[in-house]
C-alpha cells in the first residue's frame, strides 16, 4: 500500500500528535481526580500493634522488667480484642449497598470512565470535521 506524502504529513501526523497530547492530558487528569484511600482506624491500630509485637520479639538489649511490661501490655490488648480489626466478623459476603466504601469505588470508576469517554468523543469529532474529505486508496 502506498501512502501519499501529503496525506501522511497533513493528516496522519496531526492525528498522531493529537493522540499523544490527549494521552498526556488524560494521564494528568487521572492523577488529579484520584483520591487517596483512607485507612480505617481499626486497620491502623491493628498494624501498629503487630509492628510493636514484631519489634518486641527482635529487641535484644532491653532490661527484663521493660520486656515483661511490654509483653503484658500486648497480651492484655490481644485478650481484650482492642487491637484486632474484626475479631467476630462473619465470613459471609457483605451487602454492597450498605457499605459506603463500595459507593466510593463506584463513583471513582464512573469518574475514570467519563475521563476516557469525553476526550475520545472530542477526538472523533475533531478528526471527522477536519479530515472528512480525504480518501485512502
Amino acid at each position: 500500500m502506498y501512502l501519499d506524502p501529503s496525506i501522511r504529513d497533513w493528516v496522519l501526523m496531526p492525528i498522531i500528535a493529537a493522540m499523544i497530547l490527549v494521552g498526556i492530558l488524560r494521564h494528568c487528569a487521572t492523577q488529579l481526580i484520584n483520591t487517596i484511600p483512607k485507612s480505617p482506624l481499626k486497620d491502623i491500630r491493628q498494624g501498629r500493634t503487630l509492628t510493636r509485637s514484631r519489634q518486641l520479639r527482635f529487641t535484644i538489649d532491653i532490661p527484663e522488667h521493660v520486656f515483661e511490661t511490654r509483653c503484658q501490655f500486648l497480651m492484655d490488648a490481644f485478650e481484650k480484642n482492642e487491637c484486632l480489626k474484626n475479631p467476630d466478623a462473619a465470613t459471609g459476603t457483605p451487602n454492597p449497598m450498605q457499605d459506603p466504601a463500595a459507593m466510593n469505588n463506584t463513583v471513582e470508576g464512573r469518574k475514570h470512565n467519563m475521563l476516557m469517554f469525553v476526550p475520545q468523543t472530542i477526538i472523533m469529532t475533531w478528526t471527522t470535521f477536519f479530515f472528512s474529505g480525504f480518501i485512502l486508496s
